[in-house]
């Protein structure tokens, strides 16, 4: 891919029925039942997963954060310009 990727919100639960919940207002607080996140940033991982750990979401060649997580259940829908790693660091 030689542009960022451009994405227009996260599903916050898996689809029923052919719906999906998606977080696309920016700055919204979302609701994710099972999750346990710490309070941080959220970034997307591979297959679009929602990740907090910066190693993960950099395994795909961008760091696109998505937002940060206010409670363990919940976070705010802050996404960033996808960051392209050029070089892996160790």
């Amino acid at each position: 891919m030689t542009d960022y990727p451009l994405f227009d919100g996260v599903a916050v639960s898996a689809a029923h029925d052919g719906q999906v919940q998606v977080a696309d207002w920016y700055g919204g607080m979302y609701e994710v039942p099972d999750a346990d996140f710490a309070p941080g940033h959220l970034y997307a991982g591979a297959g679009g997963m929602l990740t907090q750990d910066y190693k993960v979401a950099a395994v795909t060649g961008w760091v696109i954060c998505v937002g940060w997580a206010a409670s363990p259940t919940e976070f705010v829908y802050e996404p960033h310009i996808p960051t392209r790693l050029t070089a892996q660091s160790n």
